[in-house]
């Protein structure tokens, strides 16, 4: 006599795998609101997003909030990480002067982001715009530094 499984089995079954499934998800996937992951995905999509030809495209960096806004879209910045400087050729804006900050882009230009970290680390942030093109790169106080002078120079290429 053939007999299927009850009702019960099943559920019983389905409950066991939903948990694993439950228990087992966050260790392969980082779904955490503040992950630089995520925050990097973000700044590129904005980025790409960022040209228009009808109007200037706004970029604003909020020093006291901590987060970015390009082209109306808001970008929280993790909580290890505190937005130090925005640069683009010919200004430098410091979190030591404003909390707020915002600039409409019109011209090919590029624009650095510093963002200092926890372990005394900068995550340099190069956009390139109208191209929409985000180099991100983990550097020292050195080199953050040295960036900062390129982008004010007006030599990126270099």
């Amino acid at each position: 006599m053939k007999r299927g499984f009850s009702l019960l089995e099943i559920l019983i079954v389905l409950t066991i795998i939903s948990v694993g499934i439950f228990v087992a998800l966050p260790t392969f996937y980082s779904f955490e609101k503040g992950s630089w992951d995520n925050f990097e995905n973000q700044l590129k999509t904005a980025a790409g997003n960022l040209f228009s030809l009808s109007k200037p495209s706004e970029i604003c960096v909020n020093f006291k909030d901590n987060y970015l806004k390009l082209g109306g879209e808001k970008i929280l910045i993790p909580q290890e990480g505190k937005v130090e400087y925005l640069v683009f050729q010919g200004s430098l804006v410091s979190s030591d002067l404003f909390s707020k900050y915002c600039t409409y882009l019109q011209k090919p230009e590029a624009i650095g982001i510093l963002i200092k970290k926890e372990n005394n680390t900068f995550l340099s942030i190069l956009i390139l715009f109208p191209a929409g093109e985000v180099i991100i790169k983990e550097t020292s106080l050195a080199e953050s530094e040295s960036l900062k002078d390129k982008i004010l120079k007006g030599r990126v290429l270099e």
